[in-house]
């Protein structure tokens, strides 16, 4: 099953980045932003994506910036669960 191999390699990794997560670490992960110039990328392929104009490698591109964002996203909750229990020294 894909999915499930695909959800365990995610987590084994989520769990090995926990274990080198210092507070400083946890705290600087949890500031991680898109820059400007990429921060208007997104929102301009985010308008096209509603509008329905999006070209086939646009569509690639935003996709992969949604996996990555949702990936960051995933790592800060990780970090913020470690902070709020003190896991992280």
């Amino acid at each position: 099953m894909p999915d499930d191999s695909a959800n365990n390699a995610l987590d084994r990794v989520l769990a090995a980045v926990g274990e080198c997560l210092d507070r400083k670490s946890a705290e600087s992960l949890l500031r991680l932003r898109a820059d400007a110039e990429m921060q208007a990328r997104i929102e301009e392929l985010a308008d096209k994506c509603t509008e329905g104009t999006l070209s086939e490698e646009e569509r690639q591109e935003y996709d992969s910036m949604m996996r990555v964002g949702n990936f960051v996203a995933i790592l800060q909750a990780k970090a913020r669960r470690l902070l709020a229990d003190g896991h992280a020294a």
